[in-house]
């Protein structure tokens, strides 16, 4: 063999070495966008089901006797807030909110609005319960329309537990927020 000849397997062995390589690169690429478009999905859904409890929580709504008005949709009502002070639970407020969710259709949809979840694979589930575990107001949501802890469990779901007064007692205020 002269300098500078190449065999032919030489090169046959450098393609394959570099199509490995680079097959290697797009499988490993793949892979680290799927985790940060999962991570950021988890980050979203963790902000929305936080932004959405603190509204709740945290405001009695705009307008405030948004609970008195006879059409409650998006253009009579800018947010939804069920608290007459700060973590404070106005009872009438609650009932209201708790009822319309439940009544489910447009009235889940329009308060899925109100509360920020705007996007369409948005769901939530709401409980309000007494220290002991008893449940006293409860929107139970997922896609047959009642709740199934199993679906909320095997799918990602934020869930944000805050504590507020009811009737002067300290109840707990669960927010569930998932992607269907």
């Amino acid at each position: 063999m002269r300098k500078g000849q190449l065999f032919s397997q030489d090169i046959i062995f450098a393609m394959l070495l570099v199509l490995f390589i680079f097959a290697l690169w797009l499988n490993l690429r793949e892979r680290v966008l799927n985790v940060i478009t999962a991570s950021d999905d988890r980050r979203q859904l963790d902000e929305a089901a936080f932004s959405a409890t603190s509204q709740l929580l945290e405001s009695s709504g705009v307008p405030s006797n948004w609970d008195k008005l006879s059409n409650i949709d998006d253009t009579t009502v800018s947010s939804i807030g069920i608290v007459s002070d700060r973590n404070n639970l106005d009872p009438g407020k609650t009932a209201v909110f708790v009822s319309m969710a439940n009544n489910g259709g447009d009235n889940y949809t329009i308060l899925k609005k109100l509360l920020g979840l705007n996007r369409e694979s948005y769901r939530f589930n709401f409980t309000i319960s007494s220290l002991n575990g008893t449940s006293i107001y409860s929107v139970n949501y997922t896609p047959s329309g009642t709740y199934n802890a199993s679906y909320a469990a095997t799918n990602t779901t934020a869930f944000v537990e805050r504590f507020a007064l009811l009737n002067n007692s300290v109840v707990k205020v669960t927010l569930g927020v998932w992607i269907e």
